[in-house]
């Protein structure tokens, strides 16, 4: 198959491009400091990775190894926020090849709406110029680990499962159920995922060696992100967040989880009367951890649907392989462009919304 760009591809790179060098602009412009919250934390980190009193148990050690490594690499020159744009950048753009590379070999006939789809994310797909954290280098990692378990390369899969595990926390249960698929389904040999894990467990070994008891990987976890913080049992982010939204900014967030909970549901429910498909546990390993993201996360972190729901798009693009009148219909110049500049707009409205936001606290 052809890695050739197509014309809408071409588009996509060059608007988001051209987005994110104007949001990094007017970031610089606006005095806005990208270095804070969980930024800071991992900036901080980085300056001192191998100190275990610096780390912070609800994130993980690769994203500030990586930060350190670029500062090295560009001897110290650049500030703090301008390494950590560039790096998110890098990991950000890296995740876009991956993707380009399955649809390309894997999806043809939809890689243009699927390409768009992840590119130009609502709200978030250039929201690392404004916020780069480790969100992107998790992406590029569970794209990668994708894009290797349909080729069958298990040894640059196994690779990818093992830098996502010391990633991110959030795509756990993507690289789980990737990898039950690659065993199940793909004949990968068990060795494979089981030597992935080997990292996750010297560093969980590291927390035991400083008198760190045996679950505190999970203990700040439970405590801020899963408990509710309404009456509801479940579903307090997406159902909480719906309800007490008080402002424009927060009543669109409300939404799109609402959005993307339902072709969530939509998109599981097709791949479980196909399962017999060779691609629909595939599909269901990026679909069903999207869904659990939105039922169990609270009203404070359940914002992780929609920054790691963008994986959504090759199922979506996979549906519209199959549904050629509406892939068509989608794909036609002017709901195609529309859609562009309807997601560049929520894009760039919330990373404005985001520097404010994060300057009035």
């Amino acid at each position: 198959m052809s890695m050739r760009l197509t014309r809408c591809e071409i588009a996509v790179i060059g608007i988001s491009m051209v987005c994110y060098a104007a949001l990094v602009v007017y970031v610089q412009a606006a005095g806005y400091n990208v270095v804070n919250s969980d930024c800071l934390r991992y900036n901080h980190w980085s300056y001192a990775w191998l100190d275990f009193s610096q780390r912070c148990s609800s994130q993980l050690p690769l994203f500030p190894i990586t930060l350190w490594a670029f500062r090295g690499l560009t001897f110290g020159l650049l500030p703090d926020g301008v390494v950590m744009q560039a790096v998110a950048l890098l990991f950000g753009v890296g995740g876009l090849v991956y993707v380009h590379k399955i649809l390309s070999d894997y999806l043809p006939a939809a890689r243009n709406s699927g390409f768009f789809l992840f590119a130009l994310f609502p709200l978030v797909g250039l929201w690392f110029a404004v916020d780069p954290r480790a969100d992107t280098l998790a992406i590029l990692c569970l794209t990668g680990a994708m894009y290797y378990s349909l080729k069958g390369n298990w040894r640059l899969f196994a690779l990818c499962l093992a830098a996502g595990l010391v990633t991110h926390k959030a795509i756990w249960p993507f690289l789980a159920l990737l990898s039950v698929d690659a065993v199940w389904r793909k004949k990968c040999p068990l060795f494979w995922p089981l030597a992935a894990g080997v990292p996750l467990l010297i560093y969980w070994c590291w927390g035991l060696y400083h008198g760190q008891s045996a679950l505190w990987f999970f203990q700040e976890n439970v405590a801020v992100e899963f408990a509710s913080k309404s009456s509801l049992p479940i579903m307090d982010g997406m159902l909480g967040t719906l309800l007490h939204a008080k402002s424009a900014a927060k009543l669109l967030k409300a939404l799109l989880i609402v959005a993307i909970f339902a072709v969530t549901v939509g998109l599981l429910v097709w791949n479980i009367r196909r399962l017999r498909q060779p691609d629909a546990m595939f599909n269901i390993a990026l679909l069903l951890p999207v869904f659990l993201l939105a039922v169990l996360l609270n009203q404070h972190e359940v914002f992780s649907t929609v920054r790691f729901g963008r994986v959504i798009a090759i199922p979506v693009a996979a549906f519209l392989v199959v549904n050629e009148r509406l892939r068509k219909f989608l794909e036609r110049p002017a709901c195609f462009y529309a859609a562009v500049v309807v997601c560049v707009l929520t894009n760039v409205a919330f990373s404005y919304y985001a520097t404010k936001w994060t300057s009035a606290m």
